[in-house]
């Protein structure tokens, strides 16, 4: 999702702030992994391929609770 100002990244064009734009596909990936693992978090790290450590350090820099 586009913040204001801001034009969503299609396949044709790159997005404005490509770090922005890596950090909330990121945040969207470990939501949608935290719900399919039923928000387990030593399930859904391994289902995304982190540490334990790993993902607890993302949902803390994104601040995604449950």
């Amino acid at each position: 999702r586009p913040r204001s100002g801001e034009r969503a990244a299609t396949p044709e064009r790159v997005p404005d702030d490509l770090k922005g734009w890596l950090a909330e596909r990121e945040r969207e990936w470990i939501e949608r992994a935290l719900a399919e693992c039923g928000h387990h978090q030593k399930r859904t790290a391994a289902r995304l391929g982190l540490t334990y450590d790993q993902l607890r350090a993302a949902l803390r820099k994104y601040g995604i609770s449950r």
